[in-house]
């Protein structure tokens, strides 16, 4: 097996991210070798790392689809989406009308836009349901936390944005982000 093979292998088996320690550990490979190889994947876009104190913790980077229509106003909601992405470090965005019909996303791998516009459709009418039985005038957001993550939904003036995060990820750091990049979404759909 390649030295490559080894490293991709050692990474893929780990979730939560390896220092490049752990990494020669797990490959047999010395720290040189691969601190080497994960700066390749890193330039590649195979890998990133998260600082953890004195740490770095090295992970694969999960391909995502992008799904966008192809007009200016795609190209400039996938930006917005690409950027609201890297502000918070989200596995996916979308961003969807109030029926829940998919308008541009970049999907975290397990979700195809078939399945992103039957969750979305789904989550937007169970809040909207919701906030009218409580009689709370308007839905502005609506999060559903999971063992593997969260989905954040929030309500804008011309369309919905929906957030896909990490479990460890802080939420009302994304839900103050999304309030901003809604406004660029909302101006990008005028």
């Amino acid at each position: 097996m390649s030295y490559e093979a080894k490293i991709l292998n050692a990474l893929k088996e780990s979730e939560s991210g390896l220092s490049a320690l752990e990494v020669s550990k797990k490959t047999g490979l010395s720290k040189t070798a691969v601190v080497k190889y994960l700066a390749t994947f890193r330039m590649a876009g195979k890998a990133d790392y998260v600082e953890r104190g004195a740490s770095r913790l090295w992970r694969l980077i999960t391909p995502r689809r992008r799904v966008s229509t192809p007009t200016l106003k795609g190209e400039r909601l996938d930006d917005i989406l690409r950027r609201f992405m890297e502000s918070v470090e989200l596995e996916g965005s979308a961003v969807a009308n109030s029926q829940g019909l998919v308008i541009s996303a970049i999907l975290p791998e397990n979700i195809d836009r078939e399945r992103m516009e039957s969750l979305s459709s789904t989550l937007i009418r169970a809040g909207l349901r919701s906030v009218e039985l409580a009689e709370l005038e308007r839905l502005e957001y609506a999060v559903i936390e999971g063992r593997r993550g969260s989905i954040i939904l929030s309500n804008g003036d011309r369309a919905i944005l929906i957030a896909f995060s990490k479990p460890q990820a802080p939420v009302g750091t994304i839900k103050y982000e999304m309030k901003e990049f809604l406004k660029m979404v909302d101006e990008a759909l005028a």
